[in-house]
């Protein structure tokens, strides 16, 4: 009779009511009050539930902005910014990504999305703030915020996959890491829990880091897959797109970082400023170097920027690796003060600049093929490094015990540096270190980097030792494909930002910005061209390989990556290869010739994936012929 009543809608877990009626009705009255019993005390244990997790809510939906500070927590709520970050929703399934949709917070949760798309994940590089997203929402759900797509859910269950270890089951993460053990749950008790609910969002952030991912022995792979809770939400955070994720049911969201705009509305909501003066005082250093200025696009570099550009005895910050020395620099002082132990001061100088062994283990983590390899255990770190030496280090705030629970005396712990920069900052003085010792070192240890994924190494060596920086460019422009890598470390040389031998044999060549390219790379050439045309250097010829998007109002050439190349003079040919099926207006012609002849270039190209509707055009013979098209 139950199950009949059941398929017909007429009791569920959260009514019993119809069955207890029929009972009575069929003299069973007895009957009726045990489960009436039974069901208030499955009522009594979920609301018991429900505040378990609102109470460990309360604890996770906190931010710490700067990690030096310990004392200094924000709830989430406060700190976030409404358009922290830009989303594009995939219109069509996994597969079919081409239709994006840029959107706001506020509207990427809607519950007609939610039933729509059971499965989600959202993709971002670390540091975009994937993570704080979460609290946010564990934060709107633990509040009951009415009117927002939380409040359908009757469980909300948050968990950092990255603290799992080699835990499978979901029902023992959930009672070790939310319930805190509590002895009146029973893994049992959960599973009926969750079983009886038909409402349940689970957020399972970090799904890149877990090391049991694509195992179907796992069930937080099961449940993404839809093996598991099929019919419950499941949102996932990873840096690329998971192999497992169902394509038919599943919703990929992107992250995009803090455009000028967020940056300008976290500033005046985060931050305590004397005067409008200090606010542009932050952001004058960004604009003078496009390495700078790339970094800060990453929410979490932005933020650490922010509160400690605050500072009144903060000094001109004018490149990556002067931000990172002064940030670190920062995190030792504030680290010093706070400490009342005479000793812990006297260990904070000397471990603030011994880092051989430190940086040692930062190329070994920067070395392995797999990135996952590389993740250190608190044992071998201690081993290494000394115990009081990794311990000052963990209280700074640069590593991070990711509080694996599987080892009782915590040598197996998984520890990760704060970001993976401040790993390849520790590297570059590691390689620092070692080249200059034993120069045969410098070519062994670069040609186990992977070029590409390490692009910051190369700044920092070049910000660090200016004579290591000649070797490193010579050493990357002797590479194929990597010759313009070079202009990130000529700019972070800022001495001599002007390096005119540099930037004159870089522009010799066919300066390429590809939509391909990361923007960083792309800013960087940018600024290379716009050093090359204040000089006077010749500029051989400028491609832009399907990344042009239009012409601006100011003649400047809209970038799809949004950025604008000025009008450079010194330019002798410019190349426009548009994507397939890309078609040039007459007005984006008269544009495009318009800003050839501004920069007093002598060629104009332009073509779609390299087949030219025309030939190429010679600028001072073609008045005419432009004139009539």
């Amino acid at each position: 009779m139950t199950t009949e009543m059941e398929a017909r809608g007429q009791i569920s877990s959260e009514d019993v009511s119809a069955l207890t009626t029929a009972l009575r009705e069929g003299s069973l009255e007895s009957v009726a009050q045990k489960v009436q019993r039974l069901f208030n005390d499955n009522v009594a244990t979920t609301e018991l539930f429900v505040h378990k997790l609102n109470d460990k809510y309360g604890e996770m939906c906190t931010i710490r902005p700067i990690p030096y500070i310990e004392d200094k927590h924000n709830c989430v709520e406060d700190l976030f910014v409404d358009s922290m970050v830009f989303f594009r929703l995939a219109n069509k399934s996994v597969e079919g990504q081409e239709n994006w949709e840029c959107v706001g917070f506020d509207n990427i949760f809607e519950s007609d999305e939610l039933n729509k798309h059971k499965r989600c994940v959202i993709l971002a590089p670390p540091g975009y703030g994937k993570s704080t997203i979460f609290s946010k929402l564990a934060s709107v759900w633990k509040n009951c915020v009415t009117d927002s797509s939380m409040s359908k859910f009757r469980i909300l269950i948050l968990l950092r996959l990255r603290q799992m270890g080699k835990i499978r089951s979901i029902y023992r993460a959930i009672r070790l890491f939310l319930l805190g053990r509590d002895d009146r749950f029973e893994i049992v008790d959960i599973q009926r829990i969750l079983g009886d609910c038909s409402s349940v969002l689970f957020l399972f952030d970090g799904y890149d880091e877990y090391h049991g991912r694509g195992n179907n022995d796992s069930d937080f792979t099961r449940i993404v897959k839809g093996e598991m809770f099929p019919n419950a939400n499941v949102i996932i955070t990873s840096r690329y797109l998971p192999k497992c994720l169902p394509s038919k049911q599943a919703r990929v969201v992107e992250l995009h970082g803090f455009g000028e705009s967020t940056r300008h509305d976290y500033v005046h909501k985060s931050v305590a400023l004397n005067t409008e003066l200090r606010v542009e005082q932050i952001f004058q250093n960004l604009t003078k170097n496009p390495i700078l200025d790339a970094i800060c696009e990453v929410p979490l570099f932005f933020c650490l920027y922010t509160h400690i550009a605050q500072e009144t005895k903060s000094p001109t910050i004018h490149s990556v690796t002067s931000f990172f020395k002064y940030m670190i620099r920062c995190f030792h002082s504030h680290f010093r003060n706070k400490a009342q132990d005479e000793n812990v001061k006297k260990l904070s100088h000397k471990f603030e600049f011994q880092l051989t062994e430190l940086g040692k283990i930062a190329i070994e983590v920067l070395c392995q093929a797999n990135k996952d390899e590389g993740l250190m255990t608190r044992g071998n770190l201690t081993e290494r490094l000394g115990k009081e030496c990794y311990e000052y280090y963990e209280g700074l705030g640069l590593f991070v015990d990711q509080n694996n629970v599987n080892n009782s005396n915590g040598d197996e712990a998984i520890v990760t540096f704060y970001h993976q920069l401040f790993c390849e900052y520790y590297a570059a003085h590691g390689f620092v270190k070692a080249a200059t010792t034993n120069p045969a070192e410098m070519d062994k240890i670069l040609d186990k980097l992977d070029t590409l994924g390490n692009q910051y190494f190369y700044c920092f060596i070049c910000g660090l030792n200016q004579t290591l920086a000649d070797k490193v460019i010579r050493h990357l422009r002797g590479r194929e494909g990597w010759r313009m890598l070079t202009v990130l470390c000529i700019l972070e040389r800022t001495d001599n930002i002007e390096d005119y031998d540099n930037v004159r044999q870089l522009c010799s060549e066919t300066v390429e910005i590809c939509a391909s390219e990361t923007k960083l790379l792309q800013k960087a050439k940018i600024k290379l061209l716009e050093v090359a045309s204040y000089n006077k250097i010749p500029i051989k010829c400028v491609m832009l390989r399907h990344s042009f998007e239009n012409v601006d109002g100011s003649g400047q050439l809209i970038q799809k990556s949004g950025l604008l190349l000025p009008i450079v003079s010194s330019l002798k040919t410019i190349t426009i290869d548009a994507t397939e099926g890309r078609k040039f207006t007459p007005c984006e012609v008269v544009s495009l010739v318009t800003y050839a002849s501004q920069a007093k270039a002598q060629h104009l190209d332009y073509a779609t994936n390299g087949r030219q509707p025309d030939a190429a055009t010679k600028l001072e013979e073609a008045d005419d012929h432009w004139a009539t098209r």
